[in-house]
């Protein structure tokens, strides 16, 4: 993940609106930081004294986005914005000093940088009707993202403010780029913001009374600040009332884990253990090598299996683990368009021979023989295929580690069988939209079966039938999709029908251990059911349940052309 984006994105600026007088009509900005933020026309929106920015400036047209700084990374030290703040108080001033009238932030100030929003266009949501009020609503203008959490506070018998009209409305708005700011980092902060004035201003007019507001702007100013630099701030208001607000980061939710994947460990998690961690997590920890999978890892531990994917779950949220797939030499991998951009990076040209080589002490291939022993990975060739053609073993590469280096960086990706049990007598039809044969990656050709076992020699594009259960699933592998519940696919969306036959007899290879024997009496396993092979089961998940490898007499491979001839139908695999 790119740094820039790891963190809280950045605050653009924040504003202080609230609605004018009667006699006026609409509503105002009041104080914005920083100057010149946000412009208003001014026939109907004016500006309070010591509030920052150039209100007579026209409705220019917005401008492109300038350069920014990154957004802040947390610092352990919790205390800085407390020192930081009090560093930059003039001694004898109170905390919430009045801006000074020399200052930049002097309305009279004309600043050369255009504003970067208009008021106009929005100002019927900064300020809304009553119906909004009490809510947090947020606006896109152009590029920037504007969230606010707009107030209306009214006269009452008990508490008499003097409000124009019986109401106060007003509103603290916060500006974020809106490519950057996907998350809801900032909800709480906006809320807790306008519940911590709003309270204010109900006890002491805080907002209302000309002999306070002035302190908006300083509130705004050391938001500003403190939040971009630091991610937290304390800002003193008076002596029983302070704002107080810290930011985390909202990461992202993790896939869902299943039983057939391979948790690899991104930092030492033996490390991080600490005793007050959850009993089922500090059992699977040691089991998790990379190797293992999901469903071996919590027999290891005696976990229960749903535990084991929670306890991964948690790991994977703090980016200690990643998912990759069960390593057997029978597997395809194909390489992703990020490998042009990864070929030039350095820490990944420096990183691979060293992670790769079985004896760190030997002699290493230059960074142009990995680079083209990656691309020449494809759909259709396993990696045993792939070693022996280009005669890895001769190199002292560590396969399962070479392939894991490509998928950590994104270089690679997995290429999963899907099995689907096609019915006898069915032939695709060549009206059918998604059936293409002269766009397979595969290369053209006449589709063929071979009756009670496995379809494909290689050059069949796509096999199926429309009374079969929908496509395949796509959690946690590829993002392309098929529409319908047709399972006669679309050649251009890369998915091809291949041949069982080449990887036959390299059982040798394989490096799935420890498998019982659930082999029934029709030569398959007896769990193997019709229902597994609807395309919606890859190879993996079906080695896992069943409890053998791919290769081999008693592997998968052979159970789904037994499973062909046993019920008359054929197998047909889509590569994807």
């Amino acid at each position: 993940m790119d740094t820039d984006e790891s963190f809280i994105p950045r605050i653009i600026g924040l504003f202080y609106a609230e609605m004018v007088p009667a006699q006026s009509g609409g509503s105002r900005v009041i104080y914005q930081v920083p100057n010149n933020l946000i412009s208003t026309s001014t026939s109907a929106h004016t500006a309070r004294v010591g509030g920052p920015g150039d209100m007579s400036g026209s409705l220019s047209s917005l401008p492109s986005v300038t350069s920014e700084s990154a957004p802040f990374t947390p610092q352990p030290n919790r205390s800085t914005s407390r020192v930081r703040s009090q560093r930059t108080r003039s001694p004898g001033t109170s905390p919430m000093a009045a801006p000074s009238i020399t200052s930049t932030s002097n309305p009279t100030h004309k600043s050369a940088r255009r504003p970067l929003l208009k008021f106009d266009p929005i100002a019927e949501y900064i300020v809304p009707h009553s119906a909004l009020c009490n809510k947090l609503v947020t606006v896109t203008s152009g590029p920037y993202k504007v969230m606010g959490f707009p107030v209306c506070q009214l006269d009452t018998p008990d508490r008499k403010k003097g409000y124009d009209r019986g109401q106060f409305k007003w509103n603290v708005c916060w500006v974020f780029d809106r490519w950057k700011y996907q998350g809801g980092e900032f909800d709480a902060v906006v809320r807790k913001t306008a519940r911590v004035l709003s309270e204010m201003e109900a006890e002491s007019s805080f907002l209302s009374s000309s002999e306070t507001t002035y302190k908006i702007y300083s509130i705004l100013e050391q938001l500003f600040e403190d939040l971009n630099s630091y991610g937290e701030t304390s800002i003193p208001i008076d002596q029983s009332n302070s704002i107080e607000i810290k930011i985390f980061p909202q990461l992202p939710n993790p896939v869902a884990v299943e039983d057939w994947h391979v948790p690899l460990p991104l930092i030492d998690l033996e490390k991080m253990k600490e005793p007050n961690w959850d009993l089922a997590l500090l059992k699977i920890v040691p089991h998790i090598d990379g190797i293992a999978h999901v469903k071996k890892i919590a027999a290891a531990a005696d976990v229960s299996t749903y535990y084991a994917k929670i306890g991964i779950e948690h790991l994977m949220y703090y980016e200690a683990c990643m998912l990759v797939d069960i390593f057997q030499f029978a597997n395809m991998y194909t390489i992703k368009p990020a490998i042009a951009q990864l070929a030039e990076v350095d820490h990944v040209i420096l990183e691979c021979a060293p992670y790769c080589m079985k004896d760190p002490d030997g002699v290493m291939p230059p960074w142009p023989t990995l680079l083209k022993l990656y691309a020449a990975l494809r759909p259709g060739l396993t990696l045993s295929d792939w070693s022996e053609l280009h005669n890895v073993s001769s190199l002292g590469i560590d396969i399962r580690r070479f392939v894991s280096f490509g998928v950590i960086k994104g270089i690679l990706r997995r290429v999963h069988r899907w099995p689907v049990f096609i019915q006898p007598g069915f032939t695709p039809s060549n009206t059918d939209p998604f059936f293409d044969e002269s766009e397979t990656p595969m290369g053209p050709g006449s589709p063929r079966t071979i009756p009670g076992g496995i379809v494909g020699t290689g050059t069949i594009t796509s096999t199926g039938t429309s009374g079969l259960p929908k496509q395949p699933s796509t959690d946690g592998f590829n993002s392309s999709g098929i529409s319908g519940r047709s399972l006669s696919l679309p050649a251009s969306q890369g998915r091809s029908v291949g041949s069982l036959r080449g990887s036959q007899g390299r059982s040798r290879m394989k490096l799935m251990d420890e498998f019982e024997d659930p082999w029934g009496s029709f030569g398959y396993p007896a769990g193997l059911t019709i229902d597994h092979l609807d395309g919606d089961h890859n190879s993996d998940q079906l080695c896992v349940e069943l409890g053998i490898p791919w290769g081999g007499e008693r592997g998968l491979e052979k159970a789904l052309e037994a499973f062909g001839k046993v019920n008359g139908g054929t197998i047909a695999l889509i590569y994807r």
